[in-house]
């Protein structure tokens, strides 16, 4: 994964529970980046950003689908104020639109993160309950960070 999101992790922890806490974690996920060295645009393994998320739940005593929900909702606003506001916004007037067009963005992204694999989504009509959206999610890390997109569509929503 991408500096990005071990660099919103960091910035959710700091913000949320303090630098110690953060340090905490760290050590227990051992990780060796210094405060605020994570480069956004570098690729880090996923474990090292799945050792973050469990360090986590264990020092905040919660549960890792509970982390990346969390971790989802923050992430929208942590990237529009890095910058990225104008280009979120674009996304789509309505919830539909905005994730109808997240692979456009992620197809974008691709052209500048080359190792990148991103997920890619696709929504439809609920026929079944009226006004409402089936989102069809698919990764290639599977099922993992199906909590992180619930706390994304949430924020978006």
């Amino acid at each position: 994964m991408f500096g990005w999101i071990n660099d919103c992790c960091e910035s959710l922890v700091v913000t949320k529970f303090g630098i110690e806490k953060w340090h905490e974690i760290k050590e227990l996920a051992g990780c060796k980046v210094e405060d605020g060295g994570f480069i956004r645009h570098q690729y880090y393994r996923d474990e090292s950003s799945v050792n973050l998320v469990v360090a986590i739940s264990k020092v905040l005593g919660i549960s890792v689908a509970a982390v990346l929900e969390t971790f989802g909702q923050y992430f929208y606003e942590f990237t529009r104020e890095a910058g990225y506001g104008n280009m979120l916004s674009c996304q789509g007037s309505n919830l539909n639109l905005w994730l109808s067009n997240l692979n456009a963005l992620h197809d974008h992204l691709q052209d500048t993160l080359p190792r990148g694999r991103f997920p890619e989504f696709w929504c439809e009509d609920d026929l079944e309950v009226k006004e409402s959206l089936l989102l069809h999610y698919f990764s290639e890390r599977g099922s993992l960070f199906v909590p992180f997109v619930v706390g994304l569509v949430k924020e978006i929503a």
